[in-house]
């Protein structure tokens, strides 16, 4: 992420590059510190995407 922040990280012409480990329960605590001293270092946003179970509930199971 480091290389790809100093590479492509450019806001003033509209090109953001954030951190987003996507189903955080499923990232280790060492990729999620990792992230957070990223974002720290380089004052990043993180996102990250949570779901919920009955939402998902809504679109059934699969078979």
């Amino acid at each position: 992420m480091k290389s790809a922040i100093d590479q492509f990280h450019c806001p003033e012409v509209g090109i953001n590059i954030l951190l987003a480990p996507t189903g955080i329960q499923l990232c280790s605590d060492a990729l999620f510190q990792g992230c957070i001293e990223l974002s720290d270092r380089f004052n990043q946003f993180i996102i990250t995407a949570t779901h919920r179970s009955d939402r998902l509930a809504n679109f059934g199971t699969p078979d």
